[in-house]
């Protein structure tokens, strides 16, 4: 992936207004852009070593860049930089530069140096591939596994800032026990926000002892929620058997626009996985870019135009671990 030049597109100023020109009321200029198109942006991963591994292996910042099933039996090792030779087979093509978000506003540098090779074990065996980062960034407190945002330029993105905090705008949800068949339903009734209904689909019938449940949160802008994550089920409980219980659902990311809250096509080619928000990247235009991310998968998606930036699956979590991410019914092992 290779650096791009970030275009500014000036747009001309009106003629002035005369005097029986109706007065202008409304914002009439966005800041130019300041966040990085959404293709430069990645994720990254701070790995601290494991109690169980050589010394050799040292804490390192990772650029996740592709991933591979292993063989059957694998006796790799579950860290490894690779040689040269086995490196250049794997053809991966990091950025010359990139610069991580500090956690702390601000934005440090780090460069592609060894190509390494992490096995994921908790689901499908299967491979990482990335390259290990030289970099001037700290390491987290605690030394705990993080995933941060990165970008890559030649320049480090001044004015673009990440915020990784989303926050519950409203729940209505029950909690389920599937070990004894029994459940507390919902008692609250806060609604979901008018705007974000208007932009999503009516709910289907849910009458009798069908449940309607939902989850909303939203990455904040000001004060406001610049991008939503809906997630509503119908559950109809079968209290014989928790996980026999008939179940419909519906997940959606909205962007707002104004008063308004537009659809996001999360699934561009028709499949995949529903995603959580992460990170927004926001200058003083308004968010810029949006990152989705599921364990071992994640998208980058520009929020001016709506659409997909790039999206890189990087690893192999355990299924059952997916499939919990949005239940909002019982969880069970099938």
């Amino acid at each position: 992936m290779s650096a791009r030049a970030l275009v500014v597109f000036v747009f001309g100023c009106s003629a002035a207004a005369g005097p029986h020109d109706p007065p202008t009321t409304g914002p009439t200029f966005r800041p130019p852009r300041a966040c990085p198109p959404a293709q430069l942006v990645s994720l990254v991963r701070f790995r601290p070593r494991a109690a169980d591994e050589p010394e050799a292996v040292a804490d390192r910042w990772l650029l996740m860049l592709a991933a591979a099933p292993a063989p059957a039996g694998t006796d790799a090792p579950d860290f490894a930089e690779l040689d040269p030779a086995t490196a250049r087979d794997v053809r991966l093509a990091p950025p010359a530069k990139l610069w991580i978000d500090d956690g702390d506003g601000t934005w440090c540098e780090a460069r592609p140096a060894a190509v390494y090779r992490d096995l994921w074990r908790d689901g499908p065996l299967g491979f990482e591939y990335g390259v290990e980062l030289d970099t001037t960034c700290n390491e987290p407190a605690g030394r705990d596994p993080v995933v941060r945002v990165a970008v890559a330029g030649a320049r480090p993105p001044v004015g673009c800032r990440v915020d990784t905090h989303v926050q519950d705008i409203t729940a209505h949800t029950a909690a389920w026990n599937v070990d004894d068949n029994t459940f507390e339903p919902p008692t609250d009734a806060v609604a979901i926000p008018d705007a974000v209904a208007a932009a999503i689909a009516p709910a289907p019938p849910c009458t009798g002892a069908c449940l309607p449940l939902w989850h909303v949160s939203a990455v904040m802008s000001r004060g406001a929620p610049a991008v939503w994550q809906v997630e509503r089920a119908w559950v109809t409980p079968d209290r014989a058997r928790l996980c026999d219980s008939a179940a419909r659902s519906q997940f959606d990311v909205l962007v707002a626009r104004g008063s308004a809250a537009l659809p996001l096509a999360i699934h561009p080619d028709g499949n995949g996985l529903d995603p959580d928000l992460f990170a927004a990247l926001e200058d003083d235009g308004g968010v810029r870019v949006l990152v989705t991310s599921l364990p071992g998968d994640y998208a980058t998606w520009d929020l001016d135009a709506l659409h997909l930036g790039r999206r890189l699956r990087w690893g192999f979590p355990n299924p059952a671990e997916l499939a919990a991410a949005h239940a909002l019914g019982p969880v069970c092992d099938r």
